[in-house]
């Protein structure tokens, strides 16, 4: 068996023929189709029924609602194929991927294959820039691909491993985390690979829909954070356990620090912010950056991140920064190199960052007529 493509599926029946549609019309010769049925509630199982009575190479797993790690774990499990490709059940491919990406493993030798994509019926544009694959081979530093090759991260989707990698390191998804796995299983897999194929075709469509798991996390602020620092914590430790963790501490400390958003602090709630920040500033104690310079803004974060730790609510001293560089330059360069931080006092029970931004957006105003 050449390639096991696996398929959650939960409650797709609006776009599961399309997907099966597409994986079905391929150019390769052996491979499996296995759709794991996460306990849909709609008419997923059935057209999932009547697809594998006309069509062997379809194979049915079903199991209870356990989210989309776990179902793409049994798939892993259930896998026969030299290699594995996951495929969403509401997305589809080009007929000619599983050809194409099969002989570019064969022919480089490769761990994993990273190919591109394009998001769909509407168009992303930070989804498509990390889709934007270019032909290189990585067989060394395959930990700095992670950082500095595009594809790499953050999607599981995009690209084909070979399953004797995932067996002998038992590397599957984080089933205690809701968003982020994908990414976070970039970390588990890559340390573990010899070589790496990036492969500069378009081959994957990935759907954008209202009720998608990355909608539901963009909207909601105190969600966001919280799986950030679940997915921060999660490759932190496992990098540790690899002993990578500070081989690589200038380029993780930077990724880490990329999810402290302002704007999901600042409208998060405040507890939540805190005890968030409380774990960030754990997680970075575990690094040795000795000797890592970084640019002010992350150096800012990181003073950030302290301070919301160790503050208490009512009343506390912060600083102007809040990563508004381009609209206040001279306060910024002011706070930088003098250190000077402003005391803003709010009641107890009132305490909201959503209230500082407001205080903010007034203070922005003023700046705006001094300057």
């Amino acid at each position: 068996m050449k390639i096991s493509i696996i398929v959650p599926v939960y409650n797709s029946q609006q776009y599961l023929a399309e997907c099966l549609n597409s994986l079905l019309n391929q150019q390769l010769d052996d491979y499996e189709i296995i759709c794991v049925n996460d306990g849909s509630t709609d008419n997923s199982s059935l057209i999932l029924q009547k697809y594998a009575e006309v069509y062997p190479l379809i194979r049915i797993v079903d199991q209870e609602n356990m989210g989309l790690p776990a179902a793409r774990n049994a798939g892993l499990v259930a896998a026969k194929g030299e290699y594995v490709l996951h495929v969403d059940s509401d997305d589809r491919i080009e007929v000619d991927s599983l050809k194409a990406l099969y002989d570019c493993a064969i022919k480089e030798n490769a761990d994993i294959v990273v190919f591109g994509g394009h998001s769909f019926p509407y168009s992303v544009d930070w989804i498509n820039s990390v889709l934007k694959v270019k032909d290189r081979i990585v067989f060394d530093q395959v930990e700095q691909a992670l950082f500095y090759e595009v594809g790499s991260r953050p999607f599981t989707w995009n690209k084909l491993y070979k399953k004797s990698i995932i067996e002998k390191y038992q590397l599957f998804y984080p089933e205690s985390v809701e968003l982020g796995e994908d990414q976070i299983y970039q970390f588990y897999v890559f340390p573990h690979a010899q070589r790496i194929a990036y492969l500069g075709r378009d081959f994957y469509w990935y759907r954008q829909t209202r009720n998608s798991m990355l909608t539901k996390y963009t909207s909601n602020s105190d969600a966001r954070l919280i799986g950030h620092v679940d997915m921060i914590e999660l490759v932190f430790n496992y990098w540790l356990k690899l002993g990578i963790l500070n081989k690589h501490a200038k380029d993780i400390l930077v990724w880490a620090l990329s999810y402290v958003e302002i704007d999901t602090i600042g409208e998060s709630d405040i507890v939540t912010v805190k005890k968030s920040c409380e774990r960030l500033s754990a997680l970075f104690k575990m690094i040795d950056f000795s000797g890592v310079e970084l640019n002010r803004e992350n150096q800012e974060k990181m003073f950030l991140v302290d301070r919301l730790a160790s503050f208490t609510p009512g009343r506390e001293v912060l600083s102007l920064l809040i990563l508004e560089k381009q609209s206040l330059p001279k306060i910024l360069k002011l706070v930088y190199l003098t250190k000077l931080y402003i005391p803003l006092i709010f009641p107890r029970d009132s305490f909201s960052f959503k209230v500082l931004k407001k205080t903010y957006q007034g203070l922005k105003r003023i700046v705006s007529v001094i300057k």
